[in-house]
């Protein structure tokens, strides 16, 4: 295996990026010839006097991987394939179960973006793999086959869709640039003459003459039994001697012939001869026949009915026996698509009336190419993404020709590709469930190694409903969906839990659910991203590591944990030695290429090494055993969402329906004393139902509101586990979910800004979330809604210490407040609750049970669990990062612009001083290890930092808070303990 360690890659790894950032293609091609020739694999070979037998990391970019990147060789490719699989890789810079890295990988981290998961011990399966990256942050690979195409017409329209028009400019395999409408074009005609292969014939046109006259009721009757279970059209024409019928028919039938097979009309001489004998049977008389002219598809047939219309001018009848124009208005009008919406200007009825025969067309519509999407969640570095994009296509459809291009019209960020099945060998790619997968495989390792995390993982994983289609989004829009699609794409919208029916979904859910709980229980750390040119070093430390002056770091994690496992009980740490110090180190004796003396000086730079959160991977559980659930468990949960979720106006339609089911009820029965109780009964309910509709509209036109002191941009922020947000215009709404399912509940507040809009204000849980979010985005709060709301605020407010100024309720919040403080007060001095203590009496005579000297004391209920405060001060650190890298690039571009105050920023691009870039860089080093790390303040912090800031400082004090109640509790606890123990030695002495 070639030693990299000794050889200086400097100068061919700087080539290889600027490979990969030129956008010219004859420069990239220039360079790769210098890569060929060999002069830059020449300037890196190892100098004769060995340096350092430490490896180094190289200092640039990686190299481009596109289909023009330089061929590799056997031990590189191995290389390459190992590096795959083990866990610090920068092709494995996500998380997974891979083997121990060796003094190659440089401790087994990756070299850029993305944190870095050393995982369970090896044997692993790659989905549980993929699973701990998922658990770790990683997003999911998304690679989706839109749709196929055929003929050159198509393929201009999906080339024109991709490059809108040629506004984008499309990037071919082999790395040429289409750019232009016309170069759009060109190409898509390129592909039309390179297809010889030839359509199919789905429909014809012929033209059937008779001597003398012929009747339309004539007419239809022999068309009827001639064309019976086809499709067609016709229309007759009277000339001087003769009647012509001018006809499109279907070439496909649905009746069966004596062999059972479906009739068919071919474009041979044999089948053409067998309808014209059927024509002349169904009519009884001799008949000319036209040569037929042939089409194909639904395009094919519009043609045709077009042509026997001519364009409209004449009256043409269906099958049907309805005119052509009436047939396509009733097949316009039954489309649910087309509901509520008029006839467009340019309405085609021969295109309507193709449409309805393509059901029939019974045709193996062709395949010359296929629409490939490539997704990538917002935020994702689009350049490494497209590289990334650029490297999947190359390798999964090598020698097919295919363009691609990004769009970011979205919120999210995704590559459109066009790629031809057939290759130049001649090979057809026939798509399948294992391609789709390898696919979003190699898209992955390929994001992985640009530093994006991303795996490979299947729907069931996450449990995710099953995807709409664009169609169903623009029926949703309009409002004119049904029930059915409606509710598709709500599934998918709010996250809802998909519960499976079938065997086979059911086998996968349960295989997912099994592998998140073997996550759970394994012990995978993750580890931060290692910067360019660093390298990783782990080291085994027990308890006096501080009488190790030069401590021992190891390369190889493998051995380091080896030595944790032998001795007495330790931790193992790792050290990132940045690219400017690795010369500090000192081969070891006995193993100088993996075991290195660290100085102390960067000994103190050790961090220990954590493992995954709990937190991180239970909602994932959580979501795959909840898809498990029964069918009946399933229509508890609906039932129960349907009770949460009312309004005025459901319960008013519930109202009407139980009226009319009543009023029905009561027409089928006999007049009588039967019929008039059932009469008097459905008035009293009718009359409660209508009174509580009115109550339910009382409280939708008072809804709770949180009002600010003054205007904050909406923004999605973290308010807790169980709920999620979503940008609907200028507002984001955020969600409640049920706690054990995660199965979406109600809408429960609307942040517009200036105010908060409560609408599940009954719900305590709602209603400290959304008091939650007013914290963080102002100083003072005032509520507004019913009495119920206003102790439910007050109440939360008093516990949380959320800053009402409501005059009326200060006196309520103080009331509050000292009755928790006394409640607090009493479990601390160990005192019972009235009630709860027996009687002297009592306990003398009843000498207490080991159950219940071992049952412990009632706890106060805490705010929030830990497991919950984790995924509050994780949130807090992604967005600190976020917000870092945003407040950094806005100062940078001012300072570019030369702008010094904020009147020169806009509300798109916003001013930012240095100093704030520069607080909240320091505020993200603070926590970048460590979420409990404070956030240390700074004059100069912008309100974002501040807010969450304020946000991680209210987090820490509730943990500090809750870890006093249970100090108190056990306190309490104990005092009982004694006084029972005390009593029972009273009684035990009063017996003897």
């Amino acid at each position: 295996m070639i030693n990299l360690a000794a050889y200086d890659l400097r100068p061919l790894s700087e080539s290889l990026r600027c490979i990969r950032g030129s956008k010219d293609f004859r420069e990239r091609q220039a360079l790769l010839e210098a890569v060929d020739s060999g002069a830059l694999l020449e300037a890196a070979r190892p100098s004769p006097a060995p340096s350092s037998q430490l490896a180094r990391a190289p200092a640039t970019g990686l190299p481009y991987s596109g289909p023009r990147a330089p061929s590799r060789g056997a031990d590189e490719i191995k290389e390459d394939e190992w590096a795959m699989r083990r866990p610090g890789s920068s092709r494995g810079g996500g998380p997974g179960a891979r083997p121990a890295p060796s003094a190659r990988s440089g401790g087994g981290a990756s070299a850029g973006g993305s944190a870095v998961l050393s995982s369970p011990p090896s044997g692993v399966s790659p989905s549980i793999t993929a699973k701990a990256g998922l658990a770790a942050g990683a997003q999911a690979a998304v690679v989706k086959l839109a749709s196929y195409g055929s003929g050159s017409a198509r393929a201009a329209a999906l080339l024109n869709y991709q490059s809108d028009k040629g506004q984008l400019t499309l990037e071919r395999e082999d790395g040429t640039l289409v750019t232009g409408k016309a170069a759009v074009d060109d190409l898509a005609a390129h592909w039309r003459d390179d297809d010889a292969r030839q359509p199919s014939n789905d429909v014809f046109r012929v033209t059937l003459t008779f001597e003398g006259g012929l009747s339309p009721e004539e007419a239809r009757a022999g068309l009827a039994v001639a064309l019976d279970g086809h499709r067609y059209a016709w229309r007759i024409e009277e000339r001087a001697e003769a009647t012509a019928i001018h006809l499109v028919t279907l070439a496909a039938g649905a009746r069966r012939d004596e062999y059972g097979k479906k009739e068919r009309i071919y474009a041979n001489e044999k089948s053409i001869n067998r309808f014209h004998d059927k024509i002349e049977d169904a009519f009884g008389r001799d008949v000319d026949l036209s040569a037929p002219l042939w089409a194909h598809g639904v395009e094919g047939a519009t043609t045709q009915l077009a042509a026997l219309a001519k364009a409209g001018a004449l009256p043409v009848e269906t099958d049907a026996r309805l005119s052509l124009e009436e047939a396509a208005d009733r097949h316009f009008a039954k489309q649910p698509s087309n509901a509520n919406r008029s006839k467009p200007a340019k309405f085609n009825p021969a295109l309507e009336i193709a449409k309805t025969w393509r059901p029939t067309m019974r045709s193996s519509s062709p395949r010359d190419f296929a629409h490939v999407i490539l997704s990538a969640k917002p935020g994702t570095d689009k350049e490494a993404f497209m590289d990334a994009a650029r490297a999947t296509l190359a390798h999964e459809f090598k020698g097919h020709e295919y363009v691609f291009v990004m769009h970011t019209n979205r919120q999210h960020i995704h590559v459109h590709a066009a790629v031809r099945l057939t290759s130049a060998a001649g090979e057809k790619l026939h798509p399948g469930i294992q391609d789709f997968n390898r696919w979003r495989q190699t898209l992955a390792d390929e994001a992985r190694e640009r530093h994006i995390p991303m795996e490979a993982v299947r729907r069931f994983d996450q449990a995710h409903a099953p995807g709409y289609n664009l169609k169903d989004a623009k029926m949703v829009e309009r409002g004119i969906a049904p029930e059915s699609v409606r509710r598709r794409v709500e599934r998918v919208k709010t996250r809802e839990i998909h519960r499976p029916t079938r065997e086979e979904g059911r086998r996968r859910a349960t295989d997912a659910a099994s592998e998140w709980k073997s996550l759970a229980a394994r012990q995978a750390v993750v580890l931060p991203p290692l910067a360019a040119g660093a390298m990783r070093l782990y080291r085994a430390e027990t308890v006096n590591h501080g009488s190790h002056r030069a401590p021992l770091f190891s390369v190889d994690r493998a051995l380091a944990e080896s030595y944790a496992a032998k001795g007495q009980p330790s931790r193992l740490v790792y050290l990132d030695v940045p690219a400017d110090r690795i010369s500090e180190l000192r081969p070891s004796r006995q193993q100088p290429a993996k075991v290195f003396v660290v100085p102390p000086a960067l000994s103190s730079l050790r961090e220990p090494v954590s493992g995954i959160e709990e937190t991180a991977i239970l909602p994932f559980q959580r979501r795959a055993e909840a898809a498990l659930t029964t069918r009946e468990e399933q229509q508890r949960n609906i039932l129960s969402e349907d009770k949460t979720v009312r309004t005025a106006e459901t319960m008013g339609a519930a109202k009407r329906n139980m009226a009319d089911a009543m009023a029905r009820l009561g027409d089928y029965l006999p007049d009588g004393a039967v019929k008039d109780d059932l009469l008097r009964r459905s008035r009293d309910i009718l009359d409660r139902a209508e009174a509580a509709t009115k109550e339910q509209g009382r409280l939708d036109r008072n809804p709770g509101q949180i009002e600010g002191d003054r205007f904050v941009e909406p923004e999605p922020r973290n308010v807790g586990a169980l709920f999620t947000n979503e940008k609907k215009g200028t507002e984001i709404h955020y969600n409640r979910h049920d706690r054990e399912s995660g199965a979406f509940q109600t809408l429960a507040f609307i942040d517009s800004g200036k105010q908060l809009d409560v609408r599940d204000w009954s719900n305590r849980e709602s209603v400290n979330a959304a008091l939650r979010l007013a914290s963080q985005k102002w100083d003072t709060l005032s509520v507004s809604g019913s009495d119920e709301y206003k102790e439910t605020a007050a109440r939360l407010a008093a516990e949380h210490g959320y800053k009402i100024t409501n005059p009326e309720l200060q006196d309520r919040i103080r009331e509050l407040r000292a009755e928790i403080e006394a409640q607090r007060a009493t479990v601390t001095e160990g005192k019972e609750q009235p009630g709860t203590r027996q009687t002297d009496a009592h306990v003398k005579s009843v000498p207490l049970s080991e159950a219940e000297r071992q049952r412990p004391a009632d706890q106060p209920t805490l705010n929030t669990t830990p497991a919950e405060r984790a995924i509050e001060l994780n949130s807090v650190r992604e967005r600190v990062d976020v917000e870092a890298e945003r407040e950094t690039r806005q100062a940078a571009r001012a300072k570019q612009a030369h702008e010094s105050n904020a009147a020169a920023g806009t509300k798109g691009t916003p001013y930012r001083a240095p100093e704030e870039a520069r607080a909240a860089r320091e505020a993200e080093r603070a926590i970048d290890n460590s979420s409990t790390r404070e956030i240390p303040g700074d004059q100069a912090q912008s309100e974002a930092i501040k807010a969450l800031r304020f946000e991680q400082r209210r987090v820490l004090d509730q943990a500090s808070r809750d870890e006093q109640r249970r100090i108190d509790a056990e306190n309490a606890e104990r005092f009982r303990q004694e006084e029972r123990r005390q009593d029972r030695d009273e009684a035990e002495g009063e017996t003897r």
